[in-house]
Order: structure tokens, then sequence, then C-alpha cells
């Protein structure tokens, strides 16, 4: 059953003011650096499309039976069966297995620190935090450092005796071409093995007792139905491909990265048979999805900037409680504005040096916002 800390801090009006210029002081490095975040982003995602879009002109359809000594140095597309030379390996247990990849996954039964925190505003400007640190037992293959936690006593995690690790087959062939590690890396999609006699035993032999086989897991502890901190369960994926297509530079029997002109190194493999087409659409979806992610980050980098950046106002009409409050809300509102004001310029600005149409017109909108926002203000005076 989980349990409990509860702890309790006080900070004077005058620690608070000290506190809120602090963080302006940070804000005022978060904005720029959110700018300059957005900004390179936008480059990242242009030079990407455009590498994409070369790779796309460029290649060579090639048969992978033979290899043409004159398409050294250029970027051929080719697809077949995959034949792996030897086995994926695991150091540690000695697991071996004739995959792609071999991926050693360890859950260790261990103490996490959750912590909530709720704060309230005292008449004449300080401020009240109670915060409740609670803590529970759960699965995990990440470590939770214990010696971080705010109650350590009773809840102390022991070191992990065996990490996550992935080990890839030495090397194989489609055809002519060599794939090596490089290349092999780039696939994914696991699949769990089966936990069958030879492997528990491979396993076992090296955890020592107590352990015994639990599902599709090796359990390392005395009994899986009732778990103690440190006990641990070990099981292994694997990624697997009868076949599989690629898109890279040709290089004496082998392929790696195909340097473009936009400036992108193009690698790209695929399970099974896949056309060019279909190979750069998702390459491209994988940009699109990346680019937003990044923005979106970039965005809530801004956001917490100017936050920290007009913090000192709310704090400083604080001594009255519900002035603080109705300050904080409007920090937030002016916040918000802000961000996506300069958020969606900076986007443009950096659309303007490769996507000038599109950039004008985002600017266009942005102007629009900023005027009509000066229009109701107006209008409400």
């Amino acid at each position: 059953m989980p349990d409990s800390v509860t702890t309790t801090t006080s900070q004077s009006w005058l620690s608070r003011i000290g506190s809120s210029f602090l963080a302006a002081l940070l804000g005022i490095v978060l904005i720029p650096g959110s700018v300059i975040g957005l900004f390179w982003n936008e480059g990242r995602s242009v030079q990407t499309e455009k590498s994409l879009d070369e790779g796309a002109r460029a290649f060579f359809a090639v048969p992978d039976s033979a290899l043409d000594d004159r398409n050294n140095g250029k970027l051929v597309y080719f697809t077949g069966p995959l034949n792996l030379h030897g086995e994926a390996t695991d150091p540690v247990f000695g697991v071996s297995f004739p995959a792609v990849k071999l991926i050693r996954i360890v859950q260790m039964y261990q103490w996490v620190e959750e912590k909530k925190s709720e704060t309230h505003d005292r008449l004449g400007g300080g401020q009240e935090t109670v915060t409740t640190y609670t803590y529970r037992t759960e699965w995990d293959d990440d470590v939770h450092d214990s010696s971080r936690f705010n109650d350590k006593s009773g809840h102390q995690n022991p070191p992990k005796r065996f990490d996550n690790e992935t080990n890839i087959v030495p090397g194989a062939n489609v055809g002519a071409f060599a794939l090596g590690p490089n290349v092999l890396t780039k696939l994914d999609g696991s699949e769990q093995l089966p936990m069958v006699t030879n492997l528990a035993d491979q396993i076992i032999a090296v955890t020592g007792p107590p352990a015994r086989v639990d599902g599709r897991d090796v359990y390392v502890g005395a009994d899986p139905g009732n778990p103690r901190v440190g006990d641990l369960r070990i099981s292994f994926e694997v990624v697997q491909a009868s076949s599989v297509s690629v898109i890279g530079k040709q290089s004496a029997g082998s392929v790696t990265d195909y340097q473009t002109k936009a400036g992108d190194r193009l690698l790209l493999i695929e399970k099974g048979s896949q056309t060019p087409a279909a190979m750069f659409e998702k390459a491209h979806s994988d940009n699109r999805v990346l680019t937003w992610i990044l923005r979106g980050v970039g965005l809530l980098v801004m956001f917490v900037g100017f936050v920290m950046l007009l913090f000192p106002l709310p704090t400083l009409v604080s001594f009255i409680p519900i002035m603080g409050k109705a300050a904080g809300f409007g920090v937030m509102l002016i916040a918000l504005v802000l961000t996506a004001v300069l958020g969606t310029s900076a986007i443009a600005l950096a659309w303007f040096f490769y996507r000038p149409l599109v950039s004008i017109g985002l600017l266009a909108l942005v102007g629009a916002a900023v005027g009509g926002l000066i229009y109701l203000r107006r209008r409400a005076a």
C-alpha cells in the first residue's frame, strides 16, 4: 500500500518578490532561446523536406542480384530477402537469436515517489505551500534514484543488477549488397520472445537463485505473487525481417548515408517490399511529426518564459490575495497572447528564408490578429 509524507513551507512577501525577479531574469533567457529554437526547427524541417525531395528525384532502382560499379557514390534503391550473417547475441547472458536485433528488457520492483503541491496565499503577501510526497512500489525498467527522495527512510531502492540493452546482428546482405549495423539499427518493430526452457536456463545461470519462469519473463526473486523491492523481471524481444527495402548510397558493395546538396544524409530502410514513393512519404510524415513536436516544445518554453518575465507583477500586489490571483490570471492571458504573436512571427520569419509565399500569408494573419485585438480594446474603451 502507498504511504505519504506531508511537508509545509512558508515564504514571506519580500522573499517572494526576490524569487519573482530571479524568475524574470530566467524568463529573459528563455524567450530569445525559444525564438532561436523555433527558427532552427523550421530550417531543419525545410532542409529535411528538400533533402527527401532531392533523394526522390536522384535515386536509381537497381537489382539486388548484382553490383554495378558505375553506381558507386549514387543513391540507389533495392529490395529483396534479408540474409543475416550470424545471430544477435547478448554478451551478458550469452543468449543468441537469428534476428536483426536482440533487446534485453529488465524491470525492477522499486519505490516510486510522486509529488503534489498546493499553494495558498496569505494576507500580507506571504505564501504557504503544502507538499505531499506519496510512495508506492511498481515495476519499471527505469531506475528511480531513492537518494533524491524527500523521505528516504524505508524507501531505498537497490542498484539495478542488469540494464536494458540492444544488440545487433554483426551484418547482413540483400543479394549482392552488404548491410552493416549502421543500416540495420534503423529497423524497428519488436516482438517478445517466448520464455522457452533453454532461454530461461541461460538467464538463470547468470542471475543465480532464486529465479523461475513467470509467463514470458524470468522472475528473479522469491515469490512472483508477492514481489519485494529489488526483484527483477527479465525478458527478451527481437526485431526480425525476412525482406527489406533500402535507399542509400552504394559504396563498394555496401550501403551508407547519402549526402544531399540540401544538407541532410539519407539512409532509409523498411521491412518488406516497399516502393520508393512509400518510403519517401513515410520519411516526410516522420519529419512533419517531429516538426510539430518541436514547435510545441518551443512555444511552451516561450510561454513559460513570458510567465516568468511577468511574474513580479502579481507578486507585488499579492499582499491582498484576491488581487494577486486576478493579476496572476492576467499574466497568464498576456503570456498566452504574446506567445501566440511572437511564436507565430518567429515561425513566419524562418519561413521567409525558406518558404517566402507561405511566410507572407502567415505574417498577414498575425497582423490581422494584432489589429483585431487593438480594435477590440479601443472599442471596449
